[in-house]
């Protein structure tokens, strides 16, 4: 009796409080803030999460990388991060959502409120991205790149410039025990 389309909106929290919902038997115990729209689209729900980018990141990177991380590693991932999620808001524009959680977009997992040194690196490199050219950079990322970082023409073919990334050895790969 709601009609095709509802939303549940956060009320006004008190500042450090928890605003936001627990989804039940989800992957992760995690808060995922913001305000939740359910679309009806035939037969199917659509849940669509509208957050704040500072708010996704901390679900992002937190679940690309660990809190265990060096703060240094944890910063670049979330420049990255931004940076493709603002640059997939740009492309997508007329479409209900900007990214999906899954890996075709980047994995959001929601707010894990133990990762501090996550929220840390997110809060200091706030509002920043990377650019190229007047356009937003492709900042890929990998748990592993073999000892050698590689073009996205020498990955995926095709070309573009991408003359802010070279191909060249990795010695720090190499020692990564994992």
């Amino acid at each position: 009796d709601m009609g095709s389309a509802f939303t549940f909106t956060r009320c006004q929290a008190e500042e450090g409080a928890e605003n936001g919902i627990y989804i039940y038997e989800s992957e992760r115990d995690a808060l995922f803030e913001g305000d939740l729209k359910i679309v009806c689209d035939g037969d199917t729900l659509v849940p669509i999460l509208s957050i704040g980018i500072e708010d996704y990141l901390c679900g992002v990177v937190g679940y690309e990388m660990s809190d265990s991380f060096p703060l240094e590693a944890l910063k670049a991932q979330a420049v990255a991060a931004r940076t493709y999620a603002m640059s997939r808001k740009a492309a997508r524009t007329g479409s209900a959502y900007d990214v999906v959680d899954t890996a075709g977009d980047q994995v959001f997992k929601g707010l894990i409120a133990d990762y501090t040194n996550v929220i840390a690196a997110v809060e200091a490199t706030s509002g920043v991205v990377g650019v190229y050219n007047g356009t937003y950079a492709s900042c890929y990322y990998t748990a592993s790149n073999g000892g050698q970082v590689a073009t996205p023409g020498q990955i995926w073919g095709g070309s573009g410039d991408y003359g802010y990334i070279e191909q060249k050895d990795d010695p720090y790969d190499l020692e990564n025990p994992r």
